[in-house]
């Protein structure tokens, strides 16, 4: 007897909000007053570095459009980053807030996509280790950190596009 492969693909095991728009899934999430933190972890996953490059969302456009609603994100973000590293010192909203505008104000162009994964690489470890004290300066030191990660990255899909247009033209 023979028997059919079933596929599956990761779209249909997600939840429709989480797969199709990770950016408002994650926005409604963290906005809400209890979130739902298996949710935020499922739409965080959808986000990399290559899709924020070909997909992102500007950060200072996010902000003139969705005002009050990114900002609060971030600072959720920021809360939520003080909250996994278990802080000695609990960060206050009005040090998150100003962290969050220091983060529009000086990667405005970079993606909001950029700012979720760059807090999402740095609970990895990828940063470095933070000792009890997570701050702004650690935050904006991280974001530099993401970036050169992230402009690797543009390098690397501008050579390859310069290599593919070679090698049709050498064909």
């Amino acid at each position: 007897m023979e028997q059919k492969a079933v596929t599956t693909s990761r779209a249909a095991l997600e939840p429709a909000s989480t797969s199709k728009k990770p950016l408002h899934t994650l926005m409604r999430c963290m906005n809400a007053e209890n979130p739902d933190q298996t949710e935020i972890a499922i739409a965080e996953r959808t986000f990399s570095i290559s899709k924020s490059i070909t997909e992102g969302h500007q950060l200072a456009k996010m902000v003139d459009q969705h005002g009050k609603s990114i900002m609060k994100l971030i600072v959720a973000l920021i809360n939520r980053q003080a909250e996994f590293y278990n802080v000695r010192k609990e960060m206050t909203e009005s040090q998150a807030a100003m962290i969050a505008q220091t983060l529009v104000d000086e990667y405005g162009v970079e993606n909001i996509e950029d700012v979720v994964l760059m807090f999402k690489m740095a609970r990895a470890g990828a940063f470095g280790t933070i000792y009890g004290k997570l701050d702004g300066e650690t935050i904006i030191g991280w974001m530099a950190l993401y970036l050169d990660r992230k402009y690797e990255e543009m390098e690397r899909q501008h050579q390859n596009r310069k290599h593919e247009i070679n090698d049709i033209h050498q064909s």
